[in-house]
Order: structure tokens, then sequence, then C-alpha cells
């Protein structure tokens, strides 16, 4: 999807994409810290709610601006083959 909009041609939507990916990026730098920490970490509860907040503000900015710019400027077809690549990837990792 970010590829896609990277490679539209359109600066807003470049500048959305290469935002979310870096959004990306430091979710899944968190993640790692998170799961070298122990429950008992005062630690881990602080950077868990951080990690929360990160991914509830990602995926606001999916359903309110990139899948409604996807919708607007892809057709049904390319829309097809994105979502086969969205679960090719998720089925790999």
């Amino acid at each position: 999807m970010y590829n896609y909009m990277r490679d539209s041609g359109d600066r807003e939507a470049d500048e959305h994409a290469l935002e979310a990916v870096q959004e990306h990026h430091a979710a899944r730098n968190v993640l790692r810290e998170i799961m070298d920490l122990s429950l008992e970490s005062e630690i881990f509860n602080a950077k868990a709610a951080v990690l929360a907040e990160m991914n509830e503000h990602h995926m606001d900015e999916e359903e309110s601006t990139h899948f409604p710019w996807l919708e607007k400027h892809a057709s049904d077809a390319e829309l097809d083959e994105l979502f086969k690549a969205y679960k090719a990837a998720e089925e790999a990792a």
C-alpha cells in the first residue's frame, strides 16, 4: 500500500506513506524492547502503553486518510492486488 502511495506522484500521499513506514519501524523497535523486558519491570507497562498509543494513532491515520485515498485513486484490480500482497506478507511474517 505504501509503495503504491509513494509511486503515485501525489506529494501528500508520498509524505503520508513515508511517515507510516517510519511509524511501523518505530513500533517494531518498541515491541523488540518490550519483548526483552520482564513483566515485573517498571518500564514494561509504560512501553506497552506507548506502543498501544502509537498503534491506535497509526490505525486512525490508515482509516481516515490512507484507505480513503486508496479507494479514490486505485482501481478495483489494483486494490485486489494490494490486498493479496498484504495477505501474503502477513502470512510470511
